[in-house]
């Protein structure tokens, strides 16, 4: 079962991008090779950044966490979200907010606008110049039967993103991202300063067709505008 409030899928559509704003950001690549992907969805092994032994270093991951409480179930909850705002009190984050931050690489995601007739339609969302950005995460190192995974953090929405949805991914620039990664303890104002709603007039969000509903359809199609 995976349980999450918003962003449940992403997309790392320009690797060769990626792979150089990582060398900027002084990161050792040590994950699988970089593919083109356009409707990244929970469960799949992508790109995160952790501080390693030495430095920071970008490995392969399960999106999602399995909590400490539900590791010994045959068909465990995954965790895909965090909030911001309340991950260093939830006993199901604490300990990884403190201990293991991550960040994750990409260059778009999608969110779901909710109708009054039930309806849902997806937007995709990302910056004005198409560059890549970091989402702040927290991940659990792999144990003898459940393998490493992350999860995103969120926040509240910005002016863009407050008539799709009433959540975001918290967005880090790379200056933010590198003290994210820093192995310091963080306390929840900490936290949410990191964490505010990125600037609304770096985005952009259009309008997709609903083949990006499924996880199966992971095609160029994805992201292209229907207006």
């Amino acid at each position: 079962m995976i349980l999450a409030r918003m962003c449940g899928r992403y997309t790392f559509r320009d690797p060769v991008a990626i792979a150089s704003a990582l060398e900027a950001l002084g990161v050792k690549n040590e994950a699988a090779p970089m593919a083109k992907r356009y409707n990244v969805a929970p469960t799949q092994s992508m790109p995160v950044v952790i501080t390693g032994e030495h430095g920071l270093t970008c490995l392969s991951m399960k999106w999602g966490i399995v909590p400490f409480f539900a590791r010994k179930e045959r068909k465990p909850m995954q965790l895909i979200n965090a909030r911001s705002e309340t991950v260093t009190s939830k006993p199901t984050f604490r300990q990884s907010v403190q201990k293991r931050r991550c960040i994750v690489p990409c260059d778009g995601f999608f969110e779901w606008k909710r109708f009054p007739d039930g309806t849902k339609t997806p937007f995709f969302i990302r910056m004005k110049n198409d560059a890549p950005f970091w989402i702040a995460g927290i991940y659990e190192a792999a144990s003898a039967d459940i393998p490493a995974g992350y999860a995103l953090l969120t926040t509240g929405p910005n002016e863009l993103m407050a008539s799709i949805h009433d959540r975001m991914p918290a967005i880090l620039d790379s200056p933010a991202a590198q003290a994210w990664l820093k192995p310091a303890p963080l306390t929840q104002e900490q936290v949410t300063s990191f964490c505010e709603s990125h600037p609304a007039s770096q985005m952009r969000a259009d309008e997709v067709s609903r083949i990006v509903n499924s996880a199966r359809n992971d095609v160029p199609e994805c992201v292209a505008s229907i207006l």
